[in-house]
């Protein structure tokens, strides 16, 4: 027995949604009757702004150790930027010997070549005029620097609602220009789009500006083989501490799964750690700095 009363009749309740944990309901039909309301509510966070933090996460409710607080799908997936030759399907590293039939991207056979995350480099590879031509395989290669880019810029005249999550991101544009990362983005990756692939339909600021988006909001996935990029449009708000009250895990679909590390307070900030708790303090100091812009 769930308890309390029903939110709609009053009457003695017997069932609790199974989001939140706090509204009751005497039955599925009352459940389903007050949802219009209810799910206003129902989210153990709320979205809130400040001009310190900009956009970031506030527990709506107490949230209890272990709890889920959100399960969230990736915007984008990618192989990070500094990477080896991987599978553009799969991201697990190949060596050349079957290539896209369509771009001549290095994949890792038939079936991966089918696949969807494939599909926005492979179109605009086209552009080229002829094949992708990959030599380099089993150590870093500069080339696949675009490949992240290109799946957010192709957002843009493909999927306007998943584009307009994506520009709500926070790029420090500004603030990166002049800066070392800003001119090798330039060379590897906007001149590489530009010049090597033939792709003229994204200007300079917006290909730096999803570079930087990348760089500030991207969450490392770990791989068995290579570690991936992943952009997720609630996930992302999270604040940075460096003793976190959350966890975080990927499921099999990669979606990122935030749960609470320790009970959350109704009203606290609802934070992750954006570097490797290994890395010693200035290490850790200096990855924010740089990459995420904080102080």
């Amino acid at each position: 027995m769930s308890g309390g009363t029903c939110e709609v009749c009053g009457n003695s309740a017997n069932q609790r949604c199974a989001k939140c944990h706090q509204t009751n309901y005497c039955s599925k039909d009352h459940q389903r009757q007050h949802w219009k309301v209810h799910r206003l509510q129902c989210s153990p966070y709320r979205v809130c702004q400040n001009e310190v933090l900009g956009r970031y996460l506030e527990a709506s409710r107490d949230i209890q150790p272990g709890e889920v607080i959100m399960k969230d799908t990736p915007l984008v997936l990618g192989p990070r930027q500094v990477t080896v030759a991987v599978c553009l399907g799969c991201f697990s590293p190949v060596t050349g010997s079957y290539t896209c039939t369509q771009c001549g991207w290095p994949m890792c056979g038939a079936q991966c070549q089918k696949s969807p995350l494939h599909i926005p480099e492979c179109q605009l590879s086209r552009e080229r005029g002829s094949k992708i031509q990959v030599s380099k395989f089993g150590e870093e290669n500069q080339m696949y620097e675009c490949i992240t880019p290109l799946r957010c810029l192709w957002l843009r005249d493909r999927d306007c609602n998943q584009w307009a999550t994506l520009m709500q991101m926070e790029s420090h544009l500004e603030q990166r220009r002049g800066t070392e990362i800003h001119d090798l983005n330039q060379v590897n990756v906007v001149d590489f789009i530009q010049r090597y692939l033939n792709v003229h339909s994204f200007t300079d600021e917006e290909v730096q500006n999803v570079c930087g988006i990348i760089d500030v909001n991207g969450f490392e996935i770990p791989a068995q083989a290579t570690a991936l990029i992943g952009l997720y449009g609630k996930a992302c708000l999270l604040e940075h501490n460096c003793i976190p009250n959350t966890t975080r895990t990927f499921d099999a679909q990669l979606n990122i799964v935030i749960r609470a590390a320790v009970m959350i307070t109704k009203g606290s900030h609802i934070a992750t750690s954006y570097t490797d708790p290994m890395w010693g303090t200035a290490d850790r100091q200096m990855h924010l700095r740089t990459t995420k812009y904080f102080g």
